[in-house]
């Protein structure tokens, strides 16, 4: 199954002025993941051990993003 390249856009650029991003630092290869999510929340929580994993492996080429409500 695979998904139509328009569905897979955000509605809303990510704007690094605006939305709290961490790493994406190198130039090709970037992955953005988008991040919303509750601190309070036992899931959303584990969520950290997820992201470390996906720094392990990607290094600078991750870039997540948790934005800011308009």
């Amino acid at each position: 199954m695979s998904a139509e390249p328009d569905k897979l856009r955000l509605l809303r650029p990510i704007d690094p002025r605006r939305d709290h991003t961490r790493g994406g630092k190198a130039h090709s290869g970037r992955v953005a993941v988008v991040v919303y999510g509750d601190y309070l929340c036992p899931y959303c929580r584990r969520l950290g051990e997820v992201l470390q994993r996906l720094r392990h492996t990607l290094g600078e080429r991750l870039a997540y993003t948790f934005p800011v409500s308009i």
